[in-house]
């Protein structure tokens, strides 16, 4: 858990008042920390963002304060999340845009510091570049609610495209590679490294719940702090586990409704250790047992504020006057651990991938739209109440799902192999037939695995028969996959199909050329 502490500075002096500094400290992904209020940061062993700039610059005099202080918050998250060198990229492009403002950063402002990238001499990539960098950092400052920037500027950023520096597939369309939804390379390397820190001890077993429920859910961070242990469900009637997430956003009908969606078994077994490990600590720190009937009102993730409480009944007195008095702070608690993450991403050149609990929401939401859901079921999976603002979150995705079955084909291609010379005319003798029913046979298996028609077609052992309903085999997959969403699963649950249905595609497009040309292969 970062640093983060508060210290107050007093000199007594008897020809003087008395002056009261305040120093924040802070902690930077690189592990250095810096004092919040001061003149310049380190944020990394040779790095620093040096915020007198501000001042040469004159900047100071011209720009409104409260965008000033909103850019130093902004920078404050930011360097929580990504490296130091890039972090220090993002200061500079702001630091070069306010140029163009005073009270408030404009569209208009934007664009009078993109046009004026095109005078001077530097290369179109390091352009790109500068613009990429600027776009990210106002994305984050408006992930922020910060004040300071002209309404609607944060959707004109996001709708800019500067062209692209990534290999087909990597990323479909363009996305901000700092605060927008992970690529699926960068989403599974990360959760690689979650399950790798948590049986390394790297991450502790609370952190390792949270990013497993984000992975999983992609919930508000105060949605997480307000869950109860009552908000794991077993429910022994429909032999389901469930989650409630509770309503928490602004202050008004707090945990008044929620909704409930399936956890995966293993996830729920986690959870019930989560809520074994945490009364032990508050029963500890008590010196007392906790009653049943208290038990599920506790929180389901463990703060220092609830140990303090020192008994049940302070507890259930500070409860009901306060409800949301022990909801812990998701970021705190876990933006120390996330620091440690080493995961680079090729988006960024290489760099450090930028890790924010957003991040995961819009990767959920991302992944549902690319799967056909309808804003609907988006809406419900995140918690909306209405689809206005599902394209928050959308916005980035395929433009339809043929848009994306096409590209993903082709990103698939070197993987798939599927040559014209597996193609068969007919069933191979003495090779085993892979039925996708009890009837229709769609190839021959030259090495029979049993892993199921799901694998099939991606297999290069595997040849399909040129006459064969591949059509249905497709359809199955695609109902497949829309089952799982429907069912409220994300991330590798579905994007694990993209494969097979790529694949079948890949199979039934060869079929029909054959077809047309008149051949066929033995």
């Amino acid at each position: 858990m970062p640093i983060k502490q508060t210290a107050a500075i007093t000199h007594n002096q008897a020809d003087s008042p008395v002056a009261t500094l305040k120093q924040t400290l802070k902690t930077a992904r690189s592990g250095e920390t810096y004092v919040y209020e001061s003149d310049e940061w380190r944020i990394g062993r040779t790095l620093k963002l040096p915020w007198s700039a501000l001042d040469m610059n004159g900047l100071t005099d011209r720009v409104s304060p409260k965008v000033l202080d909103s850019f130093r918050k902004t920078m404050s998250e930011l360097v929580e999340e990504v490296s130091e060198r890039y972090a220090r990229d993002l200061f500079d492009r702001i630091l070069s845009l306010l140029h163009y403002c005073t009270d408030e950063i404009t569209i208009k402002s934007f664009e009078l510091w993109r046009a004026q990238l095109s005078t001077r001499q530097i290369s179109t990539p390091t352009r790109l570049n500068y613009i990429h960098q600027c776009r990210a950092a106002l994305i984050a400052w408006s992930d922020g609610c910060y004040p300071g920037l002209e309404r609607g500027l944060g959707n004109h950023v996001h709708q800019i495209k500067v062209g692209s520096r990534n290999n087909t597939g990597q990323i479909v369309r363009e996305q901000c590679p700092v605060r927008g939804p992970f690529s699926q390379i960068e989403e599974v390397a990360l959760l690689r490294w979650i399950h790798a820190a948590y049986a390394d001890e790297i991450l502790p077993l609370q952190a390792y719940a949270i990013l497993l429920i984000q992975v999983e859910f992609g919930c508000r961070p105060v949605e997480i702090g307000a869950m109860r242990a009552c908000d794991v469900i077993e429910d022994q009637a429909e032999h389901i586990y469930e989650l409630a997430i509770p309503t928490a956003k602004g202050s008004r009908n707090y945990r008044a409704a929620n909704r409930k969606l399936e956890l995966p078994p293993d996830l729920y077994a986690l959870l019930k250790q989560v809520i074994v490990e945490g009364q032990n600590k508050v029963a500890q720190a008590w010196g007392q047992t906790i009653p049943p009937q208290l038990s599920k009102k506790l929180p389901l993730f463990v703060g220092r504020r609830l140990l303090a409480a020192g008994s049940s009944e302070d507890f259930e007195h500070r409860l009901a006057k306060t409800p949301r008095t022990f909801d812990v702070h998701i970021h705190s608690h876990i933006i120390g651990s996330l620091q440690k993450c080493p995961v680079t991403t090729s988006r960024l050149d290489g760099d450090l991938l930028p890790i924010s609990l957003y991040r995961f929401r819009r990767t959920v939401a991302t992944r549902l739209a690319e799967a056909g859901a309808s804003d609907e079921l988006i809406a419900t999976v995140l918690g909306h109440v209405t689809t206005d603002t599902v394209k928050v979150y959308t916005a980035h995705t395929y433009e339809d799902q043929a848009a994306c079955d096409g590209i993903m084909v082709e990103a698939w291609e070197p993987v798939l192999d599927i040559k014209e010379k597996r193609l068969l005319g007919e069933p191979i003798a003495g090779q085993a037939k892979i039925y996708l029913n009890r009837d229709d046979q769609v190839g021959n298996c030259a090495q029979l695995c049993g892993s199921g028609i799901l694998n099939c077609y991606a297999c290069p052992k595997f040849h399909p028969f040129i006459d064969a309903p591949h059509n249905e085999a497709l359809a199955q997959v695609v109902a497949e996959r829309q089952k799982r969403i429907s069912q409220g699963l994300s991330g590798q649950q579905v994007d694990s199909l993209d494969l097979p249905i790529a694949a079948i595609k890949a199979t039934i497009r060869l079929c029909e050329e054959q077809k047309e040309r008149g051949t066929s292969h033995k």
